[in-house]
């Protein structure tokens, strides 16, 4: 997860090249590794992941340059982008991810469907605090199925600070994929090249005008 101002760091890249774990093929799982045992170093990286139940496992695996959340047993997991006491002082922001859904051998898809939340104070355009898309499936059967599986995952939003529900130091994002437990089925999503990007009052109103709350105003 890193921070920085769109357009304006072509060169600023953030991944998770610290996690090394198993193989960077989705298919394979021997290797991966729960967040809870990654190393002192990658646990810097502030990233959390909530248990499943009380005192439980937290269905979070780091992989070979990326994420997984969910298993095969029908547990789904999130993942929490760090706290920032700085994003206090911010008006508003761009969340970016690539997120891809998984794919058996034989073609049998998982769900695909990710939850993106906002805690801690803030909200998207329209007022709401959660909005649940569907990210697509990996292709099994691609060439070079690690490089292969993220080409067109990217997703983007603009998130806002509020008057009646401004950003604070506790704001973070999270991403879900599933439910804790499931009734039927799997969700597992890979995820990768998290970046929450701070937008200031001029690269605001260069890339989208005046805020959605002005924009909509009555005249007078």
């Amino acid at each position: 997860m890193v921070q920085g101002f769109p357009k304006y760091t072509k060169d600023y890249e953030g991944n998770f090249d610290r996690l090394k774990y198993g193989s960077a093929e989705p298919l394979e799982t021997r290797g991966e590794t729960p967040i809870d045992s990654w190393t002192a170093d990658q646990k810097k990286m502030g990233l959390e992941s909530t248990p499943a139940q009380e005192g439980g496992t937290a269905y979070c695996y780091g992989k070979n340059g990326y994420v997984k959340l969910g298993d095969d047993a029908g547990h789904g997991a999130n993942l929490l982008t760090p706290y920032d006491p700085g994003i206090r002082n911010d008006t508003a922001a761009m969340v970016r991810f690539n997120a891809i859904a998984y794919a058996a051998a034989d073609g049998t898809k998982d769900n695909d469907e990710l939850t993106v939340r906002i805690t801690g104070g803030g909200q998207f355009a329209d007022g709401t605090t959660e909005k649940t898309v569907r990210v697509g499936h990996l292709d099994p059967t691609a060439a070079e199925l690690p490089t292969a599986m993220w080409k067109n995952s990217q997703q983007e939003f603009i998130i806002f600070s509020h008057p009646k529900n401004p950003f604070t130091s506790n704001t973070r994002m999270e991403l879900m994929a599933g439910k804790y437990e499931m009734e039927s089925g799997n969700t597992r999503i890979f995820i990768d090249n998290l970046y929450v990007l701070r937008l200031k009052w001029y690269d605001f109103e260069e890339l989208f005008g005046k805020l959605p709350w002005v924009q909509n105003a009555p005249r007078h």
